[in-house]
């Protein structure tokens, strides 16, 4: 008792005091449960996909654009299949794919709007067989999808979706579909394609801006550091890094945004970069597009992005003794990738992008900076006091919780890590 009233005081004062932190990377999860929502979702530590949503949840849901610090950028496989209460569906920007049924049987939806950065909808991503009257809007003109992505075509003998309408520009891929297969279409605004340009320089970068998408095709000799490229210029997306984008650039961090799906020959060639993180987005990288001698990491997302088959697209040397551009560092990718396979045929390694369990949360990192000290403790007071200003994440959250098995974040979740800090129990959760 004595011991819990002195960390009560320690926590009411603020009062720091020194001890080892213990850090490992950051946890990330292969199903949990959003807070405050119906949905579920998976984290591979570089994006997220939603997974499900409750089938018996009725009302308004809204996906949110970043969970846990990262984009969403998936919508899973049957995520909202038979969701059949949900009256609006709210998709965001980052997001970039919609998987096999997704959407499938929603029958309570009028309107579904597909954001601009969406580049494929899986098989029967939007399908039923009832007759309720759905209207589809695609915000980009190619957005693609199969024949069978919408039950909509004679079957059998059978009309399924007669009242489902694809909404696009003239020239989309949406309305040449439903010309193609006489379904219901609407035209909304003019051709967005044009072979017309402007040359915009915006944070030390260059575009050429088309009326529907911006190409990054330069860069400030004297651009350094960290690199944040813009999802948009001028109001449309940015979907291409140009040739020689960032060539001898002393820029040691990029961040490529999901609105990005062609990365062209020489595009970061002789910079400073460790690492390189490519969104699933990307679907097409050239060759000498990632050489840096200090290069030890390149993560690609997509499985089935197109990797020019050469030594030079992915390197950090070139030993006079081998004759050929090598890479020495580590190419993490989905499991039989287009990425895997560009790794074994260059003799790379290859490591296979994984999910961690929720098991193997760290337990205690209530701020969810990989690491356990004093200032988890305050956070979970923080959140408690206001949680308006103070408020966890999902991770942090279920990090936080170590003294209730599940019963939610207390007062006594903050003392027990107060307890481990000082040696006092051997691990967290407490047993």
């Amino acid at each position: 008792m004595k011991n819990k009233k002195a960390l009560s005081l320690v926590l009411s004062a603020g009062m720091l005091f020194s001890a080892a932190a213990f850090s490992v990377p950051a946890a990330v999860y292969a199903d949990v449960q959003l807070q405050d929502s119906p949905l579920s979702y998976e984290n591979n530590g570089y994006e997220i996909k939603i997974t499900a949503c409750d089938t018996s949840y009725s009302g308004e849901v809204k996906v949110p654009s970043e969970i846990d610090g990262l984009p969403v950028t998936v919508i899973g496989e049957g995520a909202f299949k038979n969701c059949f209460r949900v009256k609006k569906l709210e998709l965001p920007e980052t997001l970039v794919r919609a998987e096999h049924e997704a959407f499938f049987n929603m029958i309570g939806l009028d309107e579904l709007i597909i954001p601009k950065n969406v580049s494929t909808l899986g098989n029967y991503a939007i399908g039923d067989n009832s007759d309720f009257p759905l209207k589809v809007t695609f915000e980009s003109a190619d957005t693609n999808f199969s024949t069978v992505c919408f039950d909509c075509v004679k079957e059998s003998g059978n009309e399924k979706r007669k009242e489902l309408t694809l909404i696009g520009t003239a020239d989309s891929y949406a309305i040449k579909f439903a010309k193609g297969w006489k379904m219901k279409y609407k035209v909304v605004g003019e051709e967005t394609a044009s072979s017309e340009k402007k040359e915009v320089t915006a944070d030390g970068m260059a575009y050429n801006v088309y009326s529907d998408h911006a190409e990054l095709i330069s860069s400030d000799k004297d651009i350094t550091g960290k690199v944040v490229i813009p999802s948009e210029v001028e109001g449309v997306p940015v979907r291409k890094i140009g040739e020689n984008a960032f060539t001898g650039r002393h820029i040691d961090e990029v961040v490529i945004p999901v609105s990005v799906r062609e990365i062209g020959q020489a595009a970061f060639a002789s910079t400073d970069l460790k690492k390189a993180v490519v969104p699933y987005s990307v679907t097409k990288i050239a060759k000498e597009a990632f050489i840096s001698d200090q290069l030890e990491s390149v993560v690609i997302l997509n499985e089935r992005c197109e990797i020019a088959d050469d030594d030079s697209t992915i390197a950090n040397k070139y030993p006079l003794s081998e004759g050929r551009y090598v890479y020495g560092g580590v190419i993490t990718a989905p499991e039989n990738s287009t990425a895997e396979t560009y790794a074994k045929a260059w003799g790379y390694e290859f490591k296979e992008l994984g999910l961690v369990e929720a098991d193997d949360i760290l337990y205690g990192d209530a701020n969810a900076n990989g690491e356990v000290d004093l200032s988890d403790a305050v956070m979970i007071m923080q959140s408690i006091s206001n949680p308006a200003k103070f408020k966890l994440t999902d991770a942090g959250a279920k990090a936080a919780d170590v003294t209730g098995g599940g019963d939610g974040v207390t007062n006594k979740d903050a003392l027990a890590i107060q307890r481990f800090m000082l040696g006092l129990v051997d691990s967290l959760p407490e047993k």
